[in-house]
């Protein structure tokens, strides 16, 4: 097992994401001391960070010409100088200032940040507004520089694609971002540069620091090259995704009838699909209305292969994974997505609905759930069971929901 793994079973509940960004540049740090100084740290950040998907490739070479003329280079992770804008994940200075801020994701949403704006005039207040994290992120570099010195604003990520307009042109992000290099990079980029060094530099302390990194990604699947496994995977996914297909067109069918007389929003797929898939869990939702916060979501949550799956892997900052058993379960859940809203559940439906069955995690979150392994034991018919569960249950949110809005 690389040092890598030792460390991060290790640190138990510890997010992938955080500790993959705290190793990152722990060893960019030590890099930069081991071999050729700042030459280093400037070939990951030319061939990985600035090496894929970017904006303007004449604004990365003044970024490369900073950091070649720059006299100190110094990393911070979740960095806290940013304010109200947020802690972002990885800050590269110079003696002048920021360099780069880079956002590590592997599978997590964009979060929001509640910004503070100073209005001008006389009779002015200072006015909150949400903005999601690159947005605030940019918002920050721009308040801080005085547009000579280059900066880039840059998405890592495995799963999470990039917002809408961060790369190319979207109508609705229009203007949206002020600082003109930004990069999309994934993380099996970084792990093929970490090899090639690995592989370059023998037997230096750096090359085995680089390896063990680099055989870290590749076991959490962040490599770009196909393994058998992926092909047997491939082969029961393809054997089993039409039948979950007509699943969640089942209970998508089932929120409807449920929901009928209401004008709740659900969001339909360009691939005409319903819901959203992923390794962990299969899930749909409706919303309350348009503004996209209170709503219902249902599915199936499955098992991985770590220890701590749920809470390494995935936002374990989202109450469906909070002290959840390690069990593969049906769900129906009610929650709100705006983390900085003041509305919450009443009180009083916990007493009401914890005999039905309901869990109140928070006070914008509530669960119902069932062990597949309990479901099975009522027969082979699976749907035959599913189904009337989840029509009692998706009305018991309806109710919830319904009551939160008085």
């Amino acid at each position: 097992m690389s040092l890598y793994s030792r460390l991060f079973r290790r640190e138990g509940k510890t997010r992938l994401e955080d500790f993959l960004t705290e190793a990152l540049v722990d060893l960019l740090e030590k890099l930069g001391r081991f071999d050729d100084g700042k030459g280093r740290v400037i070939s990951f950040i030319e061939e990985v960070f600035l090496g894929e998907q970017v904006t303007d490739p004449a604004l990365k070479k003044e970024i490369i010409n900073r950091l070649e003329n720059a006299t100190t280079l110094y990393w911070k992770t979740q960095d806290g100088s940013a304010g109200s804008y947020g802690r972002p994940d990885i800050v590269l200075y110079d003696e002048h200032g920021p360099l780069l801020v880079v956002e590590n994701k592997i599978r997590a949403a964009f979060t929001w940040k509640q910004i503070e704006e100073e209005e001008k005039g006389d009779e002015a207040e200072n006015e909150k507004h949400l903005v999601e994290q690159l947005p605030a992120y940019d918002q920050w570099l721009s308040s801080l520089r005085d547009r000579k010195d280059p900066v880039a604003l840059i998405l890592l990520t495995h799963w999470t694609d990039p917002p809408k307009g961060f790369i190319g042109p979207s109508e609705d992000r229009m203007g949206q971002y002020s600082i003109p290099l930004r990069a999309v990079c994934r993380w099996h980029r970084a792990r093929k540069w970490l090899d090639a060094y690995a592989r370059a530099k023998g037997d230096t302390l750096g090359a085995v620091l680089a390896i063990d990194l680099a055989n870290f990604l590749e076991g959490h699947g962040m490599s770009d090259q196909i393994t058998i496994s992926d092909l047997t995977a491939a082969r029961m996914f393809l054997g089993s995704i039409s039948r979950i297909h007509m699943m969640m067109e089942g209970l998508r069918n089932v929120a409807k009838r449920s929901t009928e007389g209401r004008s709740y929003v659900f969001l339909e797929r360009v691939d005409g699909r319903v819901g959203r898939y992923a390794p962990w869990v299969v899930w749909d939702w409706f919303y309350r209305d348009k503004d996209q916060r209170w709503h219902v979501a249902w599915g199936v949550r499955f098992l991985g292969d770590e220890p701590d799956y749920f809470h390494a892997e995935w936002e374990p900052e989202h109450p469906l994974f909070w002290g959840r058993p390690r069990v593969e379960e049906v769900f129906v859940y009610v929650a709100n997505d705006n983390p900085n809203a003041s509305d919450e559940l009443p009180a009083g439906l916990e007493v009401e609905y914890k005999d039905k069955g309901w869990a109140f995690a928070t006070k914008k979150f509530c669960i119902k759930a069932r062990p597949i392994y309990q479901i099975l034991e009522e027969g082979d018919d699976l749907m035959g069971v599913l189904l009337p569960w989840f029509e009692t249950t998706i009305r018991e949110a309806v109710e919830i929901l319904e009551k939160s809005s008085r």
